[in-house]
């Protein structure tokens, strides 16, 4: 059995586990715009991130935890502008540029279109597997690890490592080819991996786990140490509002057809329950977040 405790608030955490905002401020004229403030307003916690424009218009709003975030762009004697539905994932780099139109500050333009989401200040190339893929496909044994081989270039190779005859939290995956061995695998940044058996030591439940994302190559050197893919997981966390589930998956023998190869037999006995519960909300209202799980 495991018991996940999180507590999220708005201290600064490793680049690996944020995301950020980049783009730049003009007038209709392509002229740019400083000292404009940019807020960034997560849509779940109502976490607010202030940035502003240098002199030349340029914006960046770090320490981005991944959401769906809001962007306000306001300046004097302009209208304010505003991007929603911007989605991002942990190391996300995200360009996102803004033309304000001359008039008074009340008025607000909301910027229709899709963000820009070209990642170009990035060459890395990695799989996303979002919090509702984790919870709703069905997984054996409810081990993220078999969601990783959903992506192009993960398998599950034949056993013969050390680490395969335990198989301790679920399975080893081969990236691109490279060894099973060579993979590292963190929770929220924190390695987890077990450098004798070459696998993950911590697998957190489905309901602790809001994405995981498979940097396979081209990754930033503050991940080190292998030379495989990077496995990262993002632990989920409370939001404004209180919310919480309780869950059971049964296993049983009862439920199973007799083999089709048995003569006659009975299916042979098996009986496995995985239960627990999850509950998340604010301790202190747009700044700090809790969120608790159980899974047995």
């Amino acid at each position: 059995m495991a018991l996940c405790v999180s507590l999220i608030c708005t201290a600064s955490e490793a680049q690996m586990n944020v995301a950020e905002i980049t783009g730049v401020v003009q007038d209709m004229a392509g002229g740019a715009i400083p000292h404009a403030s940019v807020t960034a307003a997560n849509v779940e916690t109502n976490l607010k991130f202030r940035s502003a424009t240098d002199h030349t218009g340029r914006f960046r709003v770090a320490e981005l935890p991944p959401g769906e975030y809001s962007v306000y762009v306001a300046a004097d004697g302009f209208q304010q502008a505003v991007q929603q539905h911007i989605v991002l994932h942990a190391g996300d780099r995200v360009s996102q540029n803004f033309t304000l139109t001359v008039g008074e500050h009340t008025q607000v333009v909301v910027v229709e279109g899709e963000p820009g989401l070209l990642q170009t200040e990035s060459a890395q190339v990695k799989d996303v597997i979002e919090n509702h893929q984790v919870v709703d496909l069905p997984v054996r044994d409810r081990e993220f690890l078999e969601l990783a081989m959903l992506g192009p270039g993960v398998v599950n190779p034949p056993g013969g490592t050390r680490g395969d005859s335990l198989q301790q939290t679920g399975k080893l995956i081969n990236i691109l080819g490279q060894r099973t061995g060579h993979n590292l695998f963190l929770v929220d940044g924190v390695s987890v991996t077990d450098q004798y058996y070459n696998n993950v030591a911590l697998s957190p439940a489905p309901e602790d786990t809001r994405e995981f994302n498979i940097t396979k190559s081209n990754y930033d050197a503050e991940f080190g140490g292998k030379s495989g893919g990077v496995i990262n997981v993002v632990t989920q966390s409370g939001t404004e509002l209180f919310h919480g589930s309780v869950y059971e998956f049964l296993r049983d023998n009862v439920l199973d057809a007799r083999n089709f190869f048995d003569a006659g037999g009975p299916a042979p006995p098996f009986h496995e329950n995985q239960f627990g519960a999850a509950f998340g909300g604010p301790v202190v209202k747009e700044k700090t977040f809790f969120f608790l799980d159980y899974d047995g």
